[in-house]
């Protein structure tokens, strides 16, 4: 049997507890050798330790530099695997440390080291480590919900969601800001009944298409797709609204000056893909057979480099520029895809959730999950995530270096904290961020100046400050 648990820092109840005789610490691993400062500690650094013991329940102590009022001990039992995520309140400053993994006797005394690693603390901003925050945004009105963030070929932000009025029950919200985040315009739009979006994309006239859901009180009928164009000042220049039962989250605008948009015909029902031409008019819709939505996927569609169109959801599905199919995979371990984007070599990189690597497959099914292919599909790498209880990415963006961001959450003792990691072109973490508790990152960017724009996807958004 195997385990994973969170030890936050503190000595558990030591009586009648034996000591193993064949005892293994498998690894001490915090990839890369850099163990980083999370906000939600006060502070705390995180270590993992995959422990083996095939013999009798046997106790464990994990410790940073020489400090043992920072100790966490785990109870081992015989025949176990148990995954120890320790966390350290000691680490006040930056520097080199070493982590150590040791076997206690029943009186709580050390026998020996069975497993050390250098290890390198940073502070949130400092070398190294996760960006600071350069300001924060936070939207007062609880009726208010802004999903998507992007920055504009002008340095400026735009966000778009809903908002609540007396006389609607929701109406779309846009709103653009400069770069400190001070608000240069807002609109509200009343593009149906019950409408609001999930997405806002530019165009190549300086306005923004959206993608959402709006209604018709007279008929009863709250979530046809809708797609909505506004010019430069955020004033509506045409919707398009249809298909009642479907679902939209992602629109943008393509290489013919049309758009393309898509999602489910419904909860386990099959992929579609739709075709706008430049005025907003219906050009063509595609449906991909299969049992999709499971998990109420954020399903993106974007155009690729040869004109076709790349889909994430269960599986990565890619079409021609009239939205024929020319291949579908899925990819073992992975649950579910949220974001997709096209690489530099034609390939894809796609984030989402997806099974720990053995041996904590059982018990750790959700977590983020990286994953690389190449123009045909087919998987080069993949990375899983196995920090904190569980994770999950919701969206990845190429960054100016070459490598990724990639924001979701990571659940720890049960509280979802926004989280944000760096990664490079092979999968490999350069650091983690958590920005915001009881909150999953829903939206975000690399900025102009390299730093980060990114969004709770309700009513927070973060600027962090490019790395030093």
């Amino acid at each position: 049997m195997q385990k994973a648990v969170m030890l936050v820092a503190g000595l558990l109840a030591l009586s009648s507890v034996a000591i193993g005789s064949d005892f293994a610490v498998l690894s001490i691993t915090s990839p890369p050798d850099t163990v980083l400062v999370d906000s939600f500690f006060t502070p705390a650094a995180l270590i993992k330790a995959a422990v083996a013991n095939q013999s009798e329940t046997t106790l464990v102590r994990m410790t940073i530099g020489v400090s043992y009022d920072d100790t966490a001990i785990a109870v081992i039992p015989a025949g176990d695997t148990l995954e120890v995520t320790f966390s350290t309140w000691q680490a006040q400053q930056s520097g080199s440390f070493t982590a150590r993994c040791s076997l206690l006797t029943p009186d709580g005394d050390t026998t020996n080291d069975t497993g050390t690693k250098q290890v390198r603390i940073v502070q949130p901003g400092g070398p190294g480590g996760p960006p600071g925050i350069e300001w924060e945004r936070v939207f007062q009105s609880r009726d208010t919900w802004l999903r998507p963030v992007i920055q504009t070929g002008d340095g400026s932000l735009v966000t778009a969601g809903g908002v609540s009025l007396p006389q609607d029950p929701c109406n779309t919200l846009i709103l653009k800001m400069n770069s400190a985040g001070n608000t240069i315009w807002c609109r509200t739009i009343d593009a149906g009944w019950e409408d609001c979006v999930s997405s806002v994309m530019p165009t190549a006239d300086g306005g923004f298409v959206m993608a959402g859901t709006n209604g018709d009180e007279a008929e009863s009928v709250t979530d046809r797709i809708m797609v909505l164009k506004v010019d430069s000042l955020g004033t509506q220049q045409w919707k398009y609204s249809a298909f009642p039962g479907a679902t939209v989250y992602t629109a943008e605008q393509t290489s013919d000056g049309g758009y393309i948009t898509g999602g489910l015909w419904c909860k386990y029902d099959s992929l579609y893909m739709l075709k706008l031409d430049s005025s907003g008019c219906f050009a063509w819709r595609k449906s991909y057979g299969g049992l999709y939505g499971q998990w109420n996927a954020h399903i993106p569609v974007k155009q690729t480099s040869d004109g076709g169109y790349i889909v994430a959801a269960e599986v990565l599905l890619k079409t021609d520029s009239l939205g024929n199919q020319q291949w579908a995979h899925d990819y073992a371990g992975v649950r579910v895809l949220f974001s997709v984007q096209e690489t530099p070599d034609g390939g894809y990189v796609a984030a989402g959730l997806a099974s720990a690597p053995p041996p904590l497959q059982h018990v750790k099914p959700y977590n983020m999950v990286l994953l690389k292919t190449n123009p045909a599909g087919a998987l080069q790498w993949k990375t899983v995530f196995t920090d904190g209880d569980e994770s999950g990415a919701r969206w990845v963006e190429k960054t100016r270096d070459g490598g990724y961001v990639v924001g979701g959450d990571i659940v720890i003792e049960g509280i979802s904290h926004g989280h944000i990691w760096k990664i490079d072109s092979l999968g490999n973490v350069v650091w983690t961020g958590t920005y915001g508790e009881r909150t999953v990152l829903q939206a975000g960017q690399q900025t102009a100046d390299g730093g980060f724009i990114i969004s709770s996807g309700n009513q927070r958004l973060w600027k962090l400050a490019p790395q030093q």
